[in-house]
């Protein structure tokens, strides 16, 4: 079989490359969306070193075997390989490049002062300068001191394919396997222009079930006259657009293919009697919306395959001989289906068919085997083909290329002396160490996507504050002008319960977090006793200070991160000045709490998790502690004295099972024994072992309970592709009222008929699933509406983002902040504090 290439596309189109065109008046789009695709940005993710290790060894190993055989290598092979290419005028997709002390150069330029790639410059050469140099200047990786001919070309001449006798090593982004004439001698290195930066999700079972294709007529000419007498000249994208044409004249219509090109092709063939029609394509992250997605082959490689990967679409990938850098990890039926076999129908020409019916019987019969594969394709993805996973693979491969050579390092400072002479720019030495990568990704069923920076558009940002912070501050805007001293004299009276793991008196000055009434003042962290919350509040916002991701007000407060039951500055406690807590409490009876939320640090997601809706077990689900607010007692009198959430849901749980119901709305339990008693339990709920609550993503819909007061369980929820059923409260956090029903969650605990509400778990439970029998895009586009809100509101620098614009407000309400923080930090400094002038 041949080897199989990788392809990989991008979010960005550009220049030649682009792989999106505009809609025409007739070829109207016959699959309609019930609404848009979750784009989940991903983060940095590290493989495990014995991945990276076989990773490796898949593919540089490869390139490196010849290479070998050959070495050592003298560096000037390297300029003889260059002039011998450039013969050929081919300098828009050739350089010679320079890495010196982590610093890209281009010595053969014209304008030694001009740092960027020389003109003409291909896209990739541009993209590959323009990723990678600002990751060399942050220190993210140290390449090593090398020079090398950087090869961007499509690579149909094969510039060093077995009979060329290259002298040194050409890298290329895309190389030629044949076992008939043998293999190209490049060896391969990443590109970084077709950069996918988002896993793409769109539920399987509202997808469109047909394999699906947009794209130019490109060819390779690799199967000319390899299909005699059936074909002369078979191009494989202008063939399969064909065979969806015939499909659709004789009645069949789009009922296995919908393949199209975006422009004429210039070609002929024998068994290609007619063109097929011109259509449009879609975006391509919205090939998502389609079941099976076709990788077919380009000029000879196609960066369209990094995308496909990145979506939760099975990608069927043609056979071919092209390899992108990363190609020979993927495995067939791991990472996609291969089709394009040589079989009894013409030869593999026409195997397509024989593979979707084969898919499509899996997917009937197995479901569980081709979202496996989605699974395992989406996980290589967000390891491999990130930016930082290529930057890494080109470390390596540099390294590795660098050994062939015995006088690399003095050749490479000859060159430097001679460059400097000419004019340019190269310091004697910059420093800098690399990163070392930390990774984490654990091998479970579900998909882990970390998600990176996904900035709300700033309508979207003062929307949220509005919903958020206003409410919060507009008591306090109401009380006029405060006093500095009155946070001195909050702090006072919260004191007097001597509750001081939960309560700091922060001050934040020139960017630094300081507690000014420790009594070792040369320590940095947070003094003991040291709730959880305040440590984490320390450890994730100290260092966005200190790379100033985030530039927040000189500013002293008073932080809460206690659960809030006693209501601190409840509306008759008659605070002096805003309590800055995590938690606060809305009663219509009694009045509102006059905190001022910020956001807590210590439980977040940092990825979102995903698995096939169809597949979940179709039950409510719930583990947890038995905590109870007691906000409910008396409140559901006479069917109830005492009534904890919790334990509730769990004994009605119980109680379907001891009945012989088995789990078939509810599967709730706790994790520890529940000391309480209730007049409406007449037994204890049983004990069950927890659950990491990323697995929860295996279940349909996913219960949030109250626990003391407000449960940071909500963030975690949001972040999985099930449907979280939110229990009414009156407990917020800092982001609670941006949420709203039927939008991001299902409400449950209401007065209804059932038990005023104590039951009706199950009359919501009936509505959903009737919602998702016969309307499931509203319940796929409530898990979609949560997943955006999570990645776009919940993540680290979003929360900094926020505690930024509550402090700037909070500030505001005071008259004299700044000169009262002068004289505290005058006194610190008396006090033996290291505080900056």
């Amino acid at each position: 079989m041949q080897q199989l290439l990788p392809a990989f596309v991008a979010l960005v189109v550009t220049a030649t490359a682009c792989l999106s065109i505009g809609a025409t008046a007739n070829d109207q789009p016959k699959f309609v969306p019930h609404f848009d695709l979750l784009a989940a940005p991903v983060g940095k993710v590290t493989p495990p070193e014995h991945e990276w290790a076989q990773h490796l060894r898949d593919n540089l190993r490869a390139d490196m075997a010849y290479w070998r055989q050959r070495a050592p290598l003298k560096t000037n092979t390297t300029m003889q390989l260059y002039e011998k290419l450039v013969d050929q005028k081919y300098t828009a997709i050739f350089k010679l490049v320079l890495i010196y002390k982590n610093r890209i150069y281009y010595p053969l330029r014209d304008d030694p002062q001009n740092p960027q790639p020389p003109l003409p410059c291909a896209p990739q050469v541009e993209a590959f300068y323009r990723h990678l140099q600002p990751m060399l200047e942050r220190g993210d990786i140290q390449l090593p001191d090398v020079v090398f001919v950087h090869n961007v070309d499509d690579n149909m001449p094969r510039w060093c394919g077995p009979d060329k006798n290259c002298t040194a090593p050409l890298l290329s982004i895309i190389k030629t396997t044949d076992d008939v004439l043998g293999n190209d001698t490049d060896i391969l290195i990443p590109q970084f222009l077709f950069l996918a930066k988002s896993t793409y999700h769109y539920p399987w079972h509202l997808k469109k079930d047909v394999a699906y294709f947009r794209g130019r007529p490109f060819c390779s000419h690799a199967w000319t006259n390899k299909f005699l007498p059936k074909c002369d000249t078979c191009c494989v994208r202008p063939w399969m657009a064909y065979l969806s044409m015939q499909d659709e004249e004789q009645g069949r219509g789009q009922s296995v293919l919908d393949v199209a090109l975006l422009e004429p092709w210039q070609g002929s063939s024998s068994c290609m009697p007619k063109q097929a029609p011109i259509k449009t394509s879609v975006p391509l992250g919205n090939h998502t919306y389609y079941k099976y997605l076709l990788h077919l082959e380009g000029n000879t490689a196609s960066f369209r395959l990094d995308l496909l990967l990145h979506t939760n679409s099975l990608v069927l990938y043609q056979n071919q001989p092209f390899l992108a850098h990363y190609t020979r990890s993927l495995q067939p039926n791991v990472h996609y289906v291969p089709f394009w076999n040589t079989t009894s129908r013409g030869m593999g020409m026409e195997d397509i068919y024989d593979v979707m019916q084969t898919v499509r019987h899996t997917d009937s019969v197995r479901p569980q085997d081709i979202q496996r594969i989605v699974r395992d394709a989406q996980n290589f993805a967000v390891k491999y083909l990130t930016a930082t996973a290529r930057a890494r693979y080109l470390h390596d491969a540099l390294q590795a290329y660098k050994s062939l050579f015995e006088d690399m390092d003095p050749f490479i400072e000859q060159m430097v002396a001679r460059m400097r002479e000419r004019g340019f720019r190269i310091p004697q030495d910059t420093g800098g160490a690399a990163n070392d990568p930390a990774g984490f990704i654990s091998a479970f069923d579900y998909l882990e996507a970390p998600v990176g920076n996904a900035p709300p558009a700033e309508h979207e940002w003062a929307q949220h504050l509005r919903e958020n912070l206003d409410p919060d501050i507009a008591y306090w805007r109401q009380r006029g002008r405060l006093k500095a001293n009155a946070t001195m004299q909050l702090y006072e009276e919260v004191m007097k319960r001597q509750l001081t793991a939960v309560f700091k008196m922060v001050l934040i000055y020139k960017n630094k977090i300081y507690y000014p009434l420790r009594d070792d003042t040369h320590g940095q962290d947070p003094p003991l006793p040291c709730a959880p919350q305040i440590e984490a509040f320390y450890k994730h916002l100290q260092p966005l200070l200190d790379r100033g991701v985030v530039k927040m007000p000189d500013v002293l407060f008073v932080h809460n991160v206690e659960d809030n039951v006693p209501r601190w500055c409840g509306p008759d406690k008659n605070c002096t000045a805003p309590l800055l807590s995590i938690i606060k409490t809305l009663d219509d009876v009694k009045g509102d709490d006059t905190d001022i939320l910020i956001p807590q640090f210590l439980f977040l997601a940092k990825s979102t998790y995903h698995y096939p809706w169809h597949l979940k077990k179709d039950v409510a689900f719930f583990r947890g502690r038995p905590f109870c607010s007691a906000w409910w007692d008396k409140k559901l009198q006479p069917k109830c004295d005492v009534i904890c959430t919790r334990t509730w849901l769990a004994y009605l749980s119980m109680q379907d099972e001891l009945e012989g119901r088995g789990q078939s709305v509810l599967d709730v339990a706790l994790v520890e024994p529940w000391q309480g008693s209730s007049s409406c339990m007449p037994r204890s709920p049983s004990v069950k072992r927890g659950l990491p609550l990323a697995n929860h993503t295996y279940y349909k819909y996913l219960i949030h309970l109250e626990g003391m007061t407000t449960s940071f369980r909500m963030d975690m929820l949001l972040h999985t592709n099930s449907l979280v059923l939110y229990q009414n409260q009156p407990f917020l956090a800092h982001f609670t009222r941006s949420l709203q029903p039927n939008v991001h969650y299902v409400p449950f605990w209401n007065t209804t008929t059932r038990g005023m509400g104590m039951e009706d778990i199950y009359d919501v439970m009936q509505t959903v699933r009737h919602t998702d029998s016969v309307r499931p895009q509203d319940i796929q586009r409530i898990v979609r509406d949560a997943q955006n809100f999570a990645v776009k509101y919940l993540t680290v620098p979003a929360r900094a983002r926020y505690l930024r614009d509550a402090l700037q407000a909070y500030k505001s309400l005071f008259e004299d902040m700044d000169p009262f923080i002068e004289q505290m930090v005058a006194r610190m400094r008396e006090r033996g504090f290291r505080i900056p002038q």
